[in-house]
């Protein structure tokens, strides 16, 4: 993935035969600055596959329908705007091909990933799109792209030149963060719940036990059931983590406020209650928190919460 900068990753894609294939002749050589040219292209171009990636995740159209075959306004989208990348020097149109893997089939440092596969290919000086032919009738899938060799091979009469360039990558590195990073964001969100609801439960408690019996009745956060009479088991089987309103159960909660995990700012508000970043609500593939109160459906103490992030 696109884990180093540009400068950085150049001189590993010029040594790195089995990710870079470069075939050129004499008349390439004198192209030298457009080759040049061409490397960094390439590698702008991961940069933006991954960003667009990053932000519709495995929902990418790019594994639903060719690049070539999308709108200049979806092909700009992806890109990320940069004019330059439209074409590549020879002002030829990029070959961009895009595999995501079956879930439920890999696995990195013991976790589930499903990570994609892209391959990115230039025509070349003559134009012609002789590795990107071979590679779109041999290569179908994840595995194919991942782990397959780029056909190459010419009839004795071929006389096009073999100028085509081509580099692809995995999305395995960034799977593999984003599993750590979703973890430990998950863990703490938890532990902050939970700090939360402890907080609550004891705060409330004090506080309408302090309150002479007369005014404690009258006190609807003390008097939960609207019975006319405050009774401490009212607080004690009370849930007092934030109220989701996937939670359709007669539970009754301490805090009357609901959130939605479908709305992003509900999300936020959540997150902010408790003490952790707005931000949180997000995860680094763009995917939205996905809390429940009550993910057991219980009325009576142990609440459980559950959260995860999705689409």
């Amino acid at each position: 993935g696109a884990v180093f900068g540009i400068d950085a990753r150049i001189a590993l894609v010029l040594i790195s035969i089995a990710s870079f294939a470069i075939a050129y002749n004499k008349q390439s050589i004198n192209e030298s600055k457009r080759l040049k040219e061409v490397t960094f292209n390439i590698l702008e171009i991961e940069d933006a596959l991954m960003a667009e990636y990053k932000k519709n995740y495995h929902d990418s159209v790019l594994f639903t329908t060719n690049y070539r075959s999308l709108s200049a306004s979806q092909k700009q989208e992806i890109l990320g705007g940069k004019s330059h990348l439209f074409k590549d020097p020879w002002g030829n149109e990029w070959a961009i091909y895009a595999f995501l893997s079956d879930p439920d089939v890999y696995k990195a440092l013991g976790e589930g990933i499903q990570p994609a596969c892209f391959t990115i290919i230039s025509a070349g000086p003559d134009g012609y799109d002789k590795v990107a032919r071979d590679y779109s009738s041999g290569v179908s899938d994840y595995d194919g792209c991942s782990m397959g060799d780029v056909i190459a091979s010419y009839p004795a009469n071929f006389s096009q030149q073999f100028d085509d360039l081509f580099y692809k990558f995995t999305t395995v590195g960034f799977e593999i963060e984003l599993n750590k990073n979703v973890n430990e964001r998950l863990d703490e969100i938890k532990t902050s719940l939970v700090a939360y609801a402890r907080a609550e439960k004891l705060n409330r408690i004090s506080h309408c036990n302090e309150l002479d019996p007369a005014a404690a009745n009258l006190d609807s956060t003390c008097d939960l059931d609207s019975s006319g009479v405050y009774e401490q088991s009212e607080l004690d089987n009370a849930n007092y983590f934030p109220k989701s309103t996937l939670d359709s159960s007669a539970a009754v909660y301490a805090n009357t406020a609901t959130y939605n995990p479908t709305v992003a700012t509900d999300m936020e508000n959540m997150l902010y209650l408790i003490g952790l970043p707005k931000a949180y609500a997000y995860d680094n593939a763009n995917r939205l928190l996905y809390y429940n109160s009550n993910d057991k459906a219980a009325t009576a103490p142990e609440y459980i919460a559950s959260m995860y992030y999705k689409k």
